[in-house]
């Protein structure tokens, strides 16, 4: 189960093998997860949201957005406030989140999950 403040490291190199060794918790504890409709945030790199967004409906039938500029604008321009705001998993880029910090920071989330969070330094160095 997830233990509030505790930081989760799996270095798999496969998103699969990730969901399957524990992807923070059980498969259980993520069917459950989604279905209460708590807020997810999943950060990873641009090239693997898809991926992240295919495994998780195809596995385990979670529906996921990919928020990225051209979803996030789509949204903006229906009216929606905040895009972070959804009730599915939100599935989005390193670099997208700090550029759309102020609305990440709006939103009461119940857990993020950093995928390959070593990347994350690395970002976060190139942008300073």
């Amino acid at each position: 189960m997830i233990e509030p403040n505790r930081k989760y490291s799996y270095p798999t190199t496969n998103v699969y093998k990730r969901l399957i060794h524990g992807f923070v918790f059980n498969l259980q504890s993520i069917i459950q997860f989604n279905t209460q409709k708590r807020k997810l945030l999943i950060i990873c790199s641009a090239n693997l949201r898809k991926q992240w967004n295919q495994e998780l409906a195809d596995k385990f039938f979670i529906p996921s957005t990919v928020l990225e500029s051209k979803s996030f604008n789509k949204l903006k321009k229906e009216g929606k406030a905040n895009p972070f705001e959804q009730d599915s998993i939100i599935l989005s880029s390193f670099q997208f989140i700090r550029s759309k910090e102020q609305y990440v920071k709006m939103v009461n989330w119940d857990l993020v999950i950093i995928d390959e969070a070593h990347r994350l330094r690395r970002t976060v160095l190139k942008s300073q």
